[in-house]
């Protein structure tokens, strides 16, 4: 199975190489008509999940440009399933989601070279009657589209495999550009969440660590936090870990009306997306209050709700980071959800000590979406997820 043969996906790690890397050189809509650009075929071999496929693709600067028409054929059969049409002038693009795509052999038998000039395209697309912006250039008479700008609208990760030079499309999986770590799904996985933060000094120190060991965590972010440091919010983000919503003050979803509740997710959702370009897929009651309110909102918002197995108070002055990480050693088991707090130093002290120790044990380092990704289980709005063995309903 190609998921076994490549490993663990890393969730939504904006620190591609090559081909997926930000966009620095690639010109924008503001650069001349006439002005030409060098494209050079991508090698890349593409999987759409472990199904290889023929994709037509384009190195234009930094950034993949495919054809549009191609990529819908190979997602026909699957969930992402799309229909794209150019209207009168061949210069508005009209994509229609949910509907597959059936033309047979679009322009297959035109040779595509290894090294074209490309022209910026004036295309416009219209996403299910919305206009939205997605970059295009015109290739030896064909229009090709960001790859990137294209998985965003349509909601499917990018994965590359530098090693096999493999650009995998994971459609089961939300928006994200990932590389691969060297993970086996068969052995054991713990989830390290972080809550309450971002904090300047705090979480910038766990996130060295965790950089330190290859390893990534979810973090729990609070709007009010999220204001004060994106900077550290957005490093996060792109270092391959995930960030949950905690709401934007930290309310009692159990005490807090419905409609409170849901304002406090979204706003949070909506700082997190302008921030990182992705919004949060998971909430996390503050205090681990739920009731009859906090699960509506669960519902309403379509946030499964995350809590934990394993709670070490590490905000308790007494507890000490060796305690802490001794507390977790005696009950950690494969798939357990841990919690700790990203808002004090000795969080921090002790993520240095659990980080390499959960390695030596044997335990690999995944985030919330991972652990329910490789256990094959779908997450449910008004679910509580303590660990992925099980889901209190």
């Amino acid at each position: 199975m190609f998921k076994k043969a490549y490993s663990l996906i890393l969730i939504a790690c904006f620190t591609l190489t090559m081909a997926l890397a930000p966009v620095g050189m690639t010109p924008t809509a503001d650069a001349a008509d006439n002005a030409s650009y060098a494209a050079v075929r991508a090698g890349n071999a593409f999987f759409v999940g472990e199904n290889r496929v023929t994709l037509r693709a384009y190195v234009i600067g930094e950034s993949i440009y495919i054809d549009l028409f191609e990529l819908a054929l190979r997602f026909s059969g699957t969930e992402k399933r799309f229909s794209p049409s150019w209207g009168l002038g061949m210069r508005t693009v009209r994509i229609t989601t949910g509907r597959a795509y059936t033309a047979i052999g679009v322009r297959t038998s035109k040779p595509v070279k290894n090294n074209e000039t490309a022209k910026l395209s004036d295309a416009i697309v219209y996403a299910d009657g919305v206009r939205t912006s997605i970059s295009s250039y015109v290739i030896d008479g064909e229009t090709y589209f960001n790859l990137r700008e294209i998985s965003k609208l349509l909601d499917f990760k990018i994965v590359t495999n530098s090693e096999d030079n493999a650009i995998i499309l994971e459609i089961n999986m939300p928006y994200g550009e990932a590389s691969l770590r060297n993970i086996d799904p068969e052995l054991p996985m713990v989830a390290v969440t972080y809550d309450d933060g971002p904090s300047k000094i705090t979480t910038d120190a766990i996130l060295d660590i965790l950089g330190e060991h290859d390893a990534v965590a979810t973090f729990f972010v609070t709007g009010s936090s999220v204001r004060a440091n994106p900077d550290t919010l957005l490093r996060a983000f792109e270092m391959g870990n995930e960030i949950g919503n905690h709401t934007m003050a930290h309310i009692n979803l159990r005490t807090s009306s419905v409609t409170t509740g849901v304002a406090q997710l979204l706003g949070v959702n909506e700082l997190v997306e302008g921030i990182t370009g992705v919004s949060p897929r998971f909430m996390r009651p503050p205090f681990g209050e739920v009731g009859a309110n906090g699960r509506e909102v669960s519902t309403q918002t379509k946030m499964p709700m995350i809590m934990w197995a394993i709670d070490p108070s590490d905000y308790l002055s007494e507890n000490s980071p060796q305690y802490i990480v001794d507390f977790i050693f005696a009950r950690v088991k494969d798939g357990d959800i841990i919690l700790l707090h990203d808002t004090s130093a000795k969080t921090a002290t002790t993520t240095g000590i659990l980080i390499p120790a959960l390695i030596e044990k044997g335990f690999q380092l995944v985030t919330v979406s991972e652990l329910f990704y490789y256990k094959e289980i779908e997450p449910v709005a008004a679910h509580l997820y303590r660990n992925i063995r099980s889901a209190e309903k």
